[in-house]
């Protein structure tokens, strides 16, 4: 190539392996001359780039083939239609050598549906591409240096539904008021993003939105939260590690169709926000993992969300005790709390929880005789119990009931071998964790009947590896993990 050639704008067609067809380059002219006459009235290419990538031609299958041969070497993934054999998604991964001449090469695979370039070292440059991809519904460009410019290009992509841009800093504020062009848009992730007013203000009553996810949103504020609240059809609504006010939350209560909050670590949200969050009705998981101003009073304020199925208060404010406010709550499937130190009186309150699939108690001081009140949670499949020297293992009889459990996590307990042949009365088990318990190769002839487990670890308890030998042959199906004491 020239040098000439190799500056020109015109090099950017250069990524198609074969020359137009006679027809096209008696067209091409003067379509060009059509479109910088009507340019006035229409839409105006800013440079030569633009206007080649809007005039690049549709590639055949074959053409398209020809070019992922030549990308596939830098680790680029291709998948094809069976049936036009046309490229419909591709997923670069990040390298040092990938860089915005590779992402051009895409002008004209007009058939893309996906496109995952997460944390490659594209530019707007190169994000100029998806002016060739009508079809493109979903773009993972989380990490790159997309900026404004790069999210006008993608306005011209009118199927667009997943948009990812995660720790896109190169967009402005006022960049993302381009958001409202984007109709069919329900999955928005720009965590770590300049987001703020002007981005909220273009989803203001967008009508397709489901899920938005706003992690680290320094830029909300009371007029933000009111266009997020305004949207009907959000569902999703993630929020982690903002410095948001409580007044400025408050102007969410307008998301009635809202089913998932995740607020975690918003330490400046209190009891005051679940005024808020009681009046969502709708939501079946609620997230405050965090929230240290957040108390068991402003729990009791949210006990008629009777929707609720999943509920972490884990390292918020709300108590040991805080479960005795949730009795209303049926429908919870999994509770995790500040479960350290809580007594066998504080957890009596899981079996208002007929559905609850996990039970998880690190660090509680139970008793054996305090999982006989969960004897009617039927549905466990997870049971995590440790730190403390009171339970023994025998208390796992209280469990019976629950056949579905495959999940058992022991850890730092007086559990002897005894207790082992508890185990039998759970035929799902699939994976069993003992880490510092008082078994020892005693306990060789109940594991080995446990032929459901796939996955057995045993860490710092007082079997030898003469008994690890032995549960290895009895259970040739199952990973088996050891550590010594």
């Amino acid at each position: 190539m020239s040098t000439f050639e190799a500056s020109s704008p015109f090099s950017l067609m250069a990524t198609s392996p074969k020359p137009a067809s006679p027809a096209r380059r008696r067209i091409l002219p003067l379509f060009v001359m059509g479109i910088l006459i009507l340019s006035g009235g229409g839409y105006i290419f800013w440079n030569w780039s633009d206007l080649m990538l809007a005039l690049a031609p549709s590639l055949t299958a074959e053409e398209q083939q020809q070019i992922a041969a030549e990308l596939e070497p830098q680790g680029v993934k291709f998948v094809k239609d069976e049936q036009t054999g046309k490229i419909i998604e591709v997923e670069f991964t990040a390298r040092r050598a990938i860089n915005d001449e590779h992402l051009l090469k895409l002008s004209g695979f007009d058939s893309i549906v996906k496109l995952q370039v997460s944390d490659c070292a594209f530019t707007d440059e190169g994000f100029g591409v998806v002016r060739t991809m009508p079809e493109l519904e979903e773009l993972f460009a989380g990490g790159t240096a997309i900026g404004d410019a790069g999210l006008a290009a993608l306005t011209h992509c009118p199927k667009l539904r997943v948009l990812y841009l995660d720790g896109c800093e190169e967009i402005t504020p006022e960049g993302f008021a381009q958001l409202n062009k984007f109709p069919k848009l329900e999955y928005l992730s720009l965590n770590y993003c300049l987001f703020g007013e002007e981005g909220a203000t273009a989803l203001a009553n967008h009508p397709s939105l489901r899920e938005l996810y706003l992690t680290g949103g320094e830029l909300l504020n009371k007029t933000a939260m009111t266009q997020i609240g305004s949207i009907p059809n959000l569902n999703v609504f993630s929020l982690y590690t903002s410095r948001i006010q409580d007044d400025e939350f408050a102007e969410l209560r307008g998301a009635k169709n809202l089913q998932v909050l995740e607020i975690d670590y918003c330490s400046n949200l209190s009891d005051s926000s679940m005024k808020t969050i009681s009046q969502l009705s709708k939501l079946q998981k609620l997230n405050i993992m965090g929230c240290q101003k957040i108390t068991d009073e402003g729990l009791a304020i949210i006990s008629g969300l009777t929707e609720l199925q999943e509920l972490n208060l884990y390292l918020s404010g709300t108590s040991q005790s805080c479960l005795k406010h949730l009795a209303q709550l049926q429908k919870l499937e999994q509770v995790r709390f500040n479960a350290r130190d809580a007594t066998d009186e504080d957890i009596k309150y899981l079996a208002n929880f007929p559905h609850l699939q996990e039970l998880q108690l690190p660090g509680a001081k139970v008793s054996d005789d305090g999982l006989q009140p969960l004897s009617g949670l039927t549905e466990l499949q997870v049971i995590t119990l440790g730190g403390n020297e009171i339970f023994t293992g025998a208390g796992l009889k209280h469990l019976s009931s629950a056949k579905e459990v495959k999940k058992i996590v022991l850890m730092k307990l007086p559990v002897e071998n005894e207790a082992i042949k508890l185990l039998n009365q759970f035929p799902e088990l699939n994976s069993l964790f003992l880490r510092d318990v008082l078994i020892d190769d005693r306990s060789v002839p109940d594991l080995s009947k446990l032929e459901s487990l796939r996955l057995l670890h045993i860490h710092y308890t007082n079997m030898t590896s003469r008994g690890i030998s032995r549960l290895k042959k009895a259970l040739p199906q199952c990973e088996i993990n050891y550590l010594p004491k």
